[in-house]
């Protein structure tokens, strides 16, 4: 008998030509990956080590302008993310956190930078002759400070972690260094919000501007220009104050801060106030009280048209709205209406309507949402219900969001 050795030799080819190459596949596969993770590796280092030196060289300046007159400060922004990591910034002194790596065991000052989430570390030199500390000015902004009543060479600098909200923008390479002051007196730094973030007309806003600070001193005085026409219509002396804006539109608040020896700063925020005013009025209504009712004043100035609903209950088993007219508005130029029962989110639900409500300036509609239900009708007072009407005025969108308890 012949044993043909052809067949079995070229199956036991393929096999192994099959497992090289799935070998070498793997390996390719490996290898991408880590090239890849290598590059973003070195990539981030590189944008740490861009950003440092740029801010070294800003200690450099800010020391160089104390050395000149005896205090300065530069106000400093810098990207939020490198390669899409967060990333924190320290200003350490000693020798024993600034030394090693590329550092010579001579440096005793230097900044810090980190990538959160890949933990890469790099550290930058520094040389200063001032006291050199680094502080939070405002969103975006920190501020670089030396003093050079203490000269002492390399002095001790203030350490303060600076994590990514210290960030302003996505480019590495974009310059948006101001100086904020030089020699003698150094303006207050002016900031503020304000609560809530989308009132509408008649509604009284809170306004904070605790955040502002004097870097040298103290702010003695907050005056506010509500509409933005340059003049001032309420001075205090404490940083919270309440306005409330008698019509619907967008309003520049500016704030200006003075400090202890009258040097001012403003600070300017659009504020967009809504034009369709909730009355505070909303009950429970029907049989079994599971439709609420409320209304809504327009002091827009020119005619709107409400086109859809924001429903939330806080009372996160109610899941749905049935009934007969699920929304109905009431409005004395055209009435609007949802005749479809819909499911509520644990978030609510925004509805589109099937027909939208128009109303003039100055008129006020009456607007019921029901019937709430979990399995059966739930009886709504007592309900704390957040309430969102989105509505077209002159070409473009606004909103009206209120919150209350039926």
């Amino acid at each position: 008998m012949v044993v043909h050795d052809r067949a079995i030799t070229n199956a036991l080819s393929y096999v192994l030509t099959l497992g090289i190459t799935t070998l070498l596949i793997t390996g390719l596969t490996v290898g991408a990956a880590n090239m890849l993770e290598n590059q973003q590796r070195d990539a981030t280092r590189e944008e740490l080590e861009t950003i440092g030196n740029r801010l070294a060289s800003e200690v450099t300046r800010v020391d160089t302008l104390a050395q000149q007159g005896g205090a300065a400060t530069v106000s400093v922004s810098q990207p939020s993310r490198v390669t899409g990591d967060r990333y924190s910034i320290s200003l350490l002194h000693g020798a024993s956190v600034c030394s090693g790596g590329r550092l010579a065991a001579s440096v005793d000052t230097c900044l810090r930078l980190t990538s959160i989430d890949s933990e890469i570390t790099i550290r930058v030199p520094i040389r200063n002759e001032s006291k050199v500390s680094l502080a939070v000015a405002d969103e975006g902004t920190f501020q670089l400070r030396a003093n050079a009543t203490n000269t002492t060479g390399g002095s001790e600098v203030a350490s303060q972690d600076l994590s990514s909200r210290i960030g302003v923008g996505e480019d590495v390479s974009r310059d948006t260094l101001s100086l904020v002051g030089g020699v003698g007196n150094r303006p207050p730094v002016a900031s503020f919000d304000f609560e809530p973030a989308s009132p509408w007309s008649r509604q009284p806003v809170t306004f904070n501007a605790s955040d502002s600070f004097d870097p040298d001193g103290s702010v003695t005085e907050y005056r506010w220009d509500w509409d933005g026409d340059g003049a001032v219509d309420q001075v205090t002396t404490d940083p919270t104050a309440t306005h409330t804006f008698s019509n619907g539109g967008g309003y520049n608040v500016t704030l200006t801060v003075e400090d202890d020896e009258s040097a001012n700063t403003p600070r300017s925020q659009f504020i967009d106030v809504s034009g369709l005013e909730y009355n505070r009025d909303m009950t429970a209504v029907g049989s079994d009280d599971a439709t609420i009712t409320f209304t809504v004043t327009n002091n827009a100035g020119r005619e709107v048209e409400i086109t859809h609903v924001l429903v939330d209950p806080a009372d996160g088993s109610i899941d749905s709205i049935d009934g007969g007219n699920e929304i109905d508005i009431d409005a004395d130029d055209q009435d609007g209406e949802l005749d479809d029962s819909f499911a509520l989110y644990d978030s609510g639900r925004i509805v589109e309507l099937d027909d939208s409500a128009t109303l003039s300036d100055g008129s006020t509609a009456t607007i019921e949402i029901g019937d709430f239900e979990d399995s059966t009708a739930v009886n709504m007072n007592g309900k704390r219900v957040r309430i969102g009407l989105k509505y077209n005025i002159g070409g473009r969108t606004n909103s009206t969001r209120f919150e209350d308890v039926v």
